[in-house]
């Protein structure tokens, strides 16, 4: 693997050749974190055995926990019904629900809007460091904060969760398999885990590689796939429920059918070559002619390149 890098494989220990180098990582937008602008994007290396995908060099502890206390309220506020994650994740625990309160946490629960959404008589706990979005779940939504970060739960929430949620917070762990194991030491016995994040098996991906959207967010660091998430209960206690492809936002037919083409042309733009006939043919529909003028890969979010994974607690 590379010097300083990662990537985790709990059967052996990963060489420089077992990793799959799939190139440099898109420069970040302008205004995209509070992260030191001069940080540089890097590279996306993946494990062809297990799936994860990890971006190397990665930010230093000091930095990220620095960038994730200053996250405002604003920066990752959804409209539930839009959100295809909240979506799909309250349809699955409707599914399950009784009239009996269920005890639930959602790590990275940034201002609590998702658990606002659930059923009244279910207790709310959350993980959150941003001090303000806290703020916000603990006084308006009823959320009781259990800790700052994954790491720093007390060992007395053991196995008191009926339900735990990661939205969107694999990617943020540097060593997901062990935050994993954190998160699965919560749940109860016969209860749930639900983790929504990137699908590295996901077309977009495999076409995109390093340019995919997602790693336009530097605190993005993680990234895993359908066949990383069947794997895991080789490692955890865990059976897997259920697992579906979703996109990160819900769009019409029509906005999926223009990302779709948006992420074609613009990997043909990139590659050159004989792909300039297709970026050509493309361009010959008014439509598109605006994508002449893109200067950054195009943010699919419509698109089904996440996946909701669903386990059941051993």
């Amino acid at each position: 693997m590379p010097k300083g890098g990662r990537i985790e494989r709990p059967v052996s220990r990963l060489r420089p050749s077992d990793l799959a180098d799939l190139g440099p990582c898109a420069q970040y937008p302008p205004g995209s974190s509070k992260m030191p602008q001069a940080l540089a994007p890097d590279r996306l290396y993946r494990c062809p055995d297990c799936g994860l995908g990890q971006r190397h060099p990665y930010p230093d502890e000091a930095i990220l926990a620095a960038a994730y206390r200053e996250t405002e309220v604003n920066s990752l506020e959804y409209n539930f019904a839009d959100n295809a994650a909240w979506y799909q994740a309250l349809d699955l625990l409707s599914a399950d629900s009784s009239s009996q309160a269920k005890t639930i946490l959602d790590v990275g629960c940034h201002s609590g809007l998702f658990l606002a959404g659930l059923p009244q008589h279910w207790r709310r706990f959350g993980i959150e460091s941003a001090h303000d979005p806290l703020q916000l779940a603990m006084e308006q939504h009823g959320v009781e904060i259990i800790a700052e970060r994954i790491e720093s739960v007390p060992a007395r929430w053991n196995g008191q969760f009926d339900v735990v949620t990661l939205f969107d917070v694999f990617e943020h762990l540097v060593f997901p398999l062990d935050g994993l194991r954190r998160v699965s030491e919560l749940v109860r016995p016969g209860g749930r885990l639900i983790i929504i994040t990137s699908d590295m098996d996901a077309w977009t991906w495999r076409l995109a590689a390093g340019q995919h959207w997602y790693l336009q967010t530097p605190l993005h660091l993680s990234f895993g796939s359908r066949r990383y998430f069947r794997r895991l209960p080789r490692w955890l206690p865990l059976h897997l429920h259920s697992l579906w492809r979703i996109p990160h936002q819900h769009g019409t037919n029509a906005i999926r059918r223009r990302q779709a083409v948006e992420l074609i042309y613009w990997q043909c733009r990139q590659r050159g070559g004989w792909y300039q006939s297709l970026q050509r043919l493309i361009q010959a529909f008014p439509e598109y002619r605006d994508l002449r003028h893109h200067q950054s890969p195009p943010w699919t979010m419509n698109l089904r390149d996440h996946v909701l994974v669903s386990f059941d607690r051993l």
